[in-house]
This record gives C-alpha cells, sequence and structure tokens, in this order.
C-alpha cells in the first residue's frame, strides 16, 4: 500500500502508514511513484555539471538517478527532491539535514557526499554511486544467504553505524534496503533522510513514529525521538535474522500489530527456522533482539568484535552432513574405495547401485581373507615340509654313519679270525709231528 502523504511502500493490507501513521487510500503504483513521475528528465539532461543517465529509483522524498559528474568523469548518485516534496518546509528542512549529516560522515562503511546544490528551484544531493544493488536485491535473488556471507555484511554495517554513533547519529531505518553492496561485496549504508542527530531531532513531533515497521526496535516504536544508536542495532539485528531466514522475525499486517510484537513478543529462535546455523550465530541474533537496550550489544564496534569469528566458520556438530561435507544427500565423494582399487578398472563406482557396491566390497573382503588363510596354510604346509624333510635327511644320515660303521667291524672280525684259524691249524700241524 502507498502512502501519498509521505510516499512510504507499506505491507500489503496495511491500513495506516507505518512512517506517518496516516490511513492508507490508495495502491502503490506498480513502478516508480506519481510524484516522482513529475520530474523524470530524459537521459543527457544536464543538472549543473552532472548528465542524467537513467532513473534507479524514488522513494519518499524524491528521485535517485544515475548521472555522470563531467567534470570529474565519474559515476554519481543523483537524488533530487521532487518539486512537490520541496514546496513543504519540513520536507525541505529533512532533505537538506540528511544532506549534512552524510557530509560530516566519513567512513568507508557509509555512502560518500560529493555535493549539494540548488539548480532551477530542485534541490539535489550527488552521492557516491554503489554499483552492486541493495542486500534486498540479493535477498530477491536468492531468498537467504550463507551464514559467513550475513555475518560479513552485517560486520560491515555494524562498524558504519558505529561511526555514526560516535557522532551522535541514529539512522532509525536500517533494512536490507538502505545496505547497498558494491562490485566487490563492500557495504556502505545509505539514506539517512529518517536519521536523527543534531537538527535532526527537532524536525520531528513528540511520540511520532518513523523508521520501517518490521525493523523498528521496541523503544522506536513506542517513540522515535527517545532513541539511540542502539535501536539501529536491533534495525541491523532484523536484517541479519532475514539475511539468514528469508523474512524478519515479526510478520504482521496491521500497523499496531507489528509494533506490538517488537515491544511484546519475544523473537523466534534462528535455529528452529534453520538448523545448520551456529548456535554463535544464533546468540548474536538473539543478542542484539533483546527487548532491553541494556540486554543488547551497546556499540557498532562489540557488536563487529563478535560477528568477525563467524565470517570464516560455521557450526561442525549441528551441520547437517550434506552441507558439512558438501556433497548432496545420496552421493558419495569422489575417489575410489579403498576396498575396491583392484575392481575400480573394470567397473565405475558411480554406475554401481549402492547395496551392489556393498556386496562386491564384502566379497572381496572375504576372498581376501580367504587368500590370507589359504597362503598362510601353504606357508605353514611348506615349513612343515621343509622340517620333515630336513629331519629325514640327517636321519638317513645317522643311518648310514651308523651302517658304516657296523659293515667295518665285520670286515674285521672275519679277517681276525680267519687270522686266529690260521694260527691254531699250524700249532695242530707241530703237534702231530709234521712240522
Amino acid at each position: 500500500m502507498y502512502c501519498e502523504a509521505c510516499g512510504y511502500v507499506n505491507t500489503l493490507g496495511s491500513e495506516t502508514c507505518g512512517s506517518c501513521q496516516q490511513e492508507l487510500v490508495s495502491e502503490a503504483p506498480a513502478g516508480p511513484s506519481a510524484e516522482a513521475a513529475t520530474f523524470n528528465p530524459p537521459a543527457g539532461t544536464v543538472l549543473a555539471g552532472y548528465r542524467i543517465e537513467k532513473l534507479l529509483g524514488a522513494g519518499a522524498m524524491g528521485s535517485v538517478f544515475l548521472a555522470n559528474q563531467l567534470r570529474l568523469d565519474r559515476l554519481a548518485a543523483l537524488k533530487v527532491l521532487t518539486p512537490e516534496k520541496a514546496e513543504s518546509a519540513r520536507t525541505l528542512e529533512r532533505f537538506e539535514t540528511e544532506a549534512s549529516l552524510l557530509a560530516s560522515l566519513r567512513h568507508p562503511g557509509v555512502v560518500a557526499v560529493y555535493d549539494i546544490f540548488r539548480h532551477e528551484g530542485l534541490l539535489c544531493i550527488a552521492m557516491e554511486h554503489v554499483g552492486g544493488g541493495s542486500v534486498r536485491d540479493l535477498l530477491e535473488e536468492r531468498l537467504c544467504l550463507p551464514e559467513q556471507q550475513a555475518a560479513s555484511i552485517a560486520r560491515q554495517a555494524a562498524e558504519g553505524l558505529a561511526e555514526a554513533g560516535n557522532q551522535g547519529i541514529v539512522h532509525r531505518d536500517i533494512k536490507p534496503d538502505n545496505l547497498l553492496l558494491s562490485h566487490l561485496g563492500k557495504v556502505k549504508i545509505a539514506d539517512f533522510g529518517l536519521a536523527r542527530g543534531g537538527r535532526a531531532a527537532e524536525l520531528d513531533s513528540l511520540g511520532k513514529v518513523v523508521g520501517s515497521l518490521p525493523y523498528m526496535a521496541p523503544e522506536q516504536c513506542r517513540n522515535s525521538d527517545k532513541v539511540d544508536p542502539r535501536a539501529d542495532l536491533y534495525g541491523l539485528g532484523c536484517t541479519l535474522f532475514e539475511m539468514l531466514v528469508g523474512e524478519p522475525p515479526f510478520r504482521a499486517v496491521r500497523a499496531r500489530e507489528m509494533m506490538e510484537k517488537h515491544i511484546l513478543e519475544e523473537a523466534p529462535l534462528l535455529r528452529s527456522r534453520r538448523p545448520d546455523i551456529s548456535p554463535q550465530m544464533e546468540a548474536v541474533v538473539q543478542k542484539l533482539l533483546a527487548k532491553d537496550p541494556a540486554q543488547r550489544f551497546q556499540t557498532g564496534i562489540e557488536l563487529s568484535e563478535a560477528l568477525k569469528p563467524l565470517e570464516g566458520a560455521t557450526s561442525s556438530a549441528e551441520t547437517p552432513a550434506h552441507i558439512a561435507s558438501g556433497v548432496r544427500p545420496g552421493r558419495r565423494k569422489s575417489g575410489r574405495s579403498r576396498l575396491s582399487k583392484k575392481t575400480a578398472g573394470s567397473t565405475s563406482s558411480g554406475s554401481v547401485p549402492r547395496a551392489r557396491r556393498r556386496g562386491r566390497a564384502a566379497s572381496n573382503k572375504r576372498a581376501t581373507s580367504a587368500k590370507r588363510a589359504t597362503s598362510a596354510k601353504r606357508g605353514t604346509s611348506a615349513k612343515r615340509g621343509t622340517s620333515a624333510k630336513r629331519g629325514s635327511s640327517a636321519k638317513r644320515g645317522r643311518t648310514r654313519q651308523t651302517a658304516q660303521g657296523s659293515g667295518g667291524g665285520a670286515v674285521w672280525f672275519v679277517v681276525g679270525g680267519s687270522v686266529l684259524a690260521l694260527i691254531l691249524l699250524l700249532v695242530a700241524l707241530q703237534v702231530a709231528g709234521v712240522f
């Protein structure tokens, strides 16, 4: 639903505007707002040294064009307050306040201001052009982000908010749409149109609620004037929740219902929506979404330090196996099985059913065991045969030696007997008187 009073685009079905609380009576146009159409110069139009290239978008404060700064030959985002809005002194002052706040913030995490000028009754701000789109664009493409990437985006945004907080500036509208990304992945905070700081505090009436409802801190829902930088950290917590899950922590149709949820309901646990998120990340998000500002991170730097370890680490115990290993369910990692190296040459493991591969692996294992047993048995038999052969040879040698010894004794016995017989014969002949 489109708010004609302030140009804020509300959730479909909302009855009151989430920004100015006015009753909604018209639908949001499909393209840029009707007010923006009143100032949509053709490409090539030159405004004070900036050549219009194309319309990038339109918001509550005016239109944003891609322009080329001719003097320096560089691209810029040229924000032009529409003529209708320029007639309102309050809107004009807020527009100038945004320019002055941005000019005072010099930080890599905040969109830089190049120039502020008037041209033929138009108030213009020339800002740094960030060409990688917004976090909102990223979520529309991917639904949700990996934990490391979400942690990196949130950390960089936290450091930019820390610089704003150091200067007493509260953004009050931190959401995926206002976190811009460069082509190198660097985060830039944009759109300080609702920021509170310095003279901006005087622009809001007491008790007025400003901001984007799905990302507003409880204290901001009660009174947007009485907020400090910790309200921006709450909005960043809602944004981080959405980056990880795909939607903000609270959903509602009516503005009052949404504010009551921020004030009264506890935010859902992150891991109940996405179990693979690490417990450390869940703890960070829960602390960011604490109802009491004193229970949150107190500064952007403190949050940045908590997020740094999460940029390169994920949960190990709770991460599903297919996410931790990088292999989809039902698929095996590449490489041959240790049990089937010999059979892998003939059959690819990827083409054989799992049960069949397991059966073959088991068969190979049994065959290997049997082969080892046979080899061992043969080895034992051979050893026994060798030992027996050696024993038989030794026994035969002893028998041969014994036989040889026995044969020699018999020969000497016969010779000795013959000699004795001859002697006896000679003695007998001598006695007989033969000799």
